[in-house]
C-alpha cells in the first residue's frame, strides 16, 4: 500500500500552468494535452528545423532544409524538444529571470521526460555558459542546472567548466537578423581544460535554439579544443 505525504493534502500541488490540481508530476491533463512536441520524422536531419513551421523543404534526399543544403553547421546534429511558444515559453521567462525553483525542478523533469529522438550516444554533456556579470546577477545558469541532472539521469560525464564565455552580448532574441546574431557571438567563447573533452563525443546543451548562432560558435570552439564531434539538445526551439 502506499500512502500519500500529508503534506500533498494541507498544501496539494497544482498545476503550474493553470493552478489547477494536477494529474502528473507537474502538469494538469488539460496543460500536458496542450505541449506541443517536434518529432524526429518532421524535421531537418542535421540542424532540427521542424518543416511543419519555419523549414523550407531540401531538395536531395537527405532530408535536409534548405540552409543546411547551402550552409554547414560546426555540430553535427541539433534537435530540440518543443516550439518556443504557448506556456512553455512564459514558464522558462519565468524560470530564468525570476529564479522560481519549483519550474526548475518542472524543466528537469520535462528534458528527461521527454528526451528527444534523433541524437546519438555521447561522452560528456556541456551547458552553454552565460557571462560571469549576467550570472551574478541571476546567480545560476539555467542551462547548467538542468544539464547537470540530465547528466545524472542518462549517465554522461558533466562539466560547466569547460567554455566560458569571455564577453557580454546582447540577447540573440533581440537581434533582428541573423548576421547579427552571429556578429554577436563571434570570439566570445573560449575553452578551459582541453584535456575533458580530447577524442570525446559532445552533447551541448542549451534552454532555446533561435538561429543556432550560439552552439555553433561553441560547437566550434570545441572542436578546435579536440572533441570528435559536437551534437546539440536544446528544450525549445524559436519558430516562426
Amino acid at each position: 500500500m502506499s500512502f500519500v505525504p500529508i503534506t500533498d493534502f494541507l498544501f496539494p500541488r497544482v498545476c503550474i500552468n493553470c493552478n489547477e490540481v494536477p494529474v502528473d508530476e507537474f502538469l494538469c491533463c488539460d496543460c500536458l494535452e496542450k505541449l506541443d512536441f517536434i518529432t524526429e520524422i518532421d524535421v531537418c536531419n542535421i540542424c532540427g528545423n521542424p518543416f511543419g513551421y519555419n523549414a523550407k523543404s531540401g531538395t536531395d534526399n537527405k532530408n535536409l532544409c534548405q540552409k543546411c543544403i547551402e550552409e554547414k553547421f560546426f555540430f553535427s546534429r541539433c534537435r530540440s524538444i518543443s516550439p518556443y511558444t504557448g506556456y512553455l515559453r512564459s514558464l522558462l521567462h519565468n524560470f530564468k529571470y525570476n529564479g522560481n525553483s519549483e519550474l526548475s525542478l518542472f524543466f528537469i523533469w520535462f528534458v528527461c521526460e521527454y528526451y528527444p529522438e534523433g541524437l546519438e550516444d555521447c561522452d560528456i554533456l556541456i551547458p552553454v555558459p552565460v557571462f560571469i556579470d549576467k550570472l551574478r546577477k541571476r546567480e545560476f545558469n539555467q542551462c547548467a542546472v538542468i544539464g547537470a541532472q540530465l547528466a545524472k539521469f542518462f549517465g554522461f560525464e558533466y562539466d560547466p567548466f569547460i567554455l566560458r564565455k569571455e564577453k557580454d552580448t546582447k540577447a540573440q532574441v533581440d537581434l533582428s537578423n541573423e548576421k547579427e546574431r552571429i556578429k554577436n557571438v563571434r570570439g566570445v567563447f573560449t575553452l578551459h581544460n582541453y584535456k575533458r573533452i580530447n577524442g570525446k563525443r559532445v552533447l551541448l546543451f542549451d534552454d532555446v535554439f533561435t538561429t543556432g548562432s550560439t552552439t555553433n560558435e561553441c560547437s566550434k570552439v570545441l572542436l578546435q579544443g579536440g572533441a570528435d564531434n559536437v551534437q546539440v539538445l536544446t528544450m525549445m526551439r524559436a519558430v516562426n
